[in-house]
C-alpha cells in the first residue's frame, strides 16, 4: 500500500480505537453515498413522471380539434430535456468502486500462517483502511457527494 500511514508503533488499545473510528468513518461514507444515489433515483423518477405528462399534453395539443403546434412541440421538447436529465441522474447513481469496512476471514490467513501478532495485523488493517477512506473520499468528491 503505497503512501499508507504507518501504525506499527501504536499500542494495541490505541489500534483498536483507531480501527473502531475508521470503521465508523467508512460506514458514514457508505451512508452518504447511498443517500446521494437515492436522491438521484428519486429525481430521475420525478423527471420521468413529468416527461410522461408533457408528452401526453404535447400530443394532445398537436392532435386537438384546434391544434396548437407551437405549444405542443414545446411540451414535447421539454419532455425530451427532462429525459436527458433523467439519463444523467441514472448515470450518476450507477455502481462505482467503493470500499466497505471489514475484512474477509480468508484475508487473515496469511497473518495466521506467519503467526503475526494481533497488533501487527491491526496496524496493517488500519493502513488499508486509511487507503480505503482516501479512495472513497476521492470518488465522493468527484461525484460531489461529500
Amino acid at each position: 500500500m503505497a503512501g499508507s500511514a504507518d501504525f506499527s508503533k501504536v499500542s494495541l488499545s490505541t489500534l483498536q480505537e483507531i480501527l473502531r473510528q475508521a470503521e465508523a468513518y467508512l460506514g458514514a461514507q457508505l451512508a452518504a453515498s447511498i443517500a446521494a444515489d437515492q436522491r438521484a433515483i428519486a429525481f430521475a423518477s420525478a423527471l420521468a413522471a413529468a416527461a410522461v405528462v408533457l408528452v401526453g399534453a404535447g400530443l394532445a395539443l398537436l392532435i386537438a380539434e384546434s391544434p396548437n403546434p407551437t405549444l405542443g412541440w414545446t411540451a414535447i421538447s421539454t419532455a425530451a430535456g427532462f429525459l436527458l436529465a433523467m439519463a444523467f441522474a441514472n448515470f450518476s447513481a450507477m455502481p462505482a468502486v467503493f470500499w466497505f469496512a471489514g475484512n474477509t476471514p480468508e484475508s487473515w490467513l496469511e497473518d495466521v500462517r506467519k503467526k503475526q501478532s494481533l497488533q501487527a495485523s491491526l496496524a496493517q488493517q488500519l493502513a488499508h483502511y486509511s487507503d480505503m477512506i482516501a479512495d472513497n473520499d476521492r470518488l465522493m468528491r468527484r461525484n460531489r457527494v461529500a
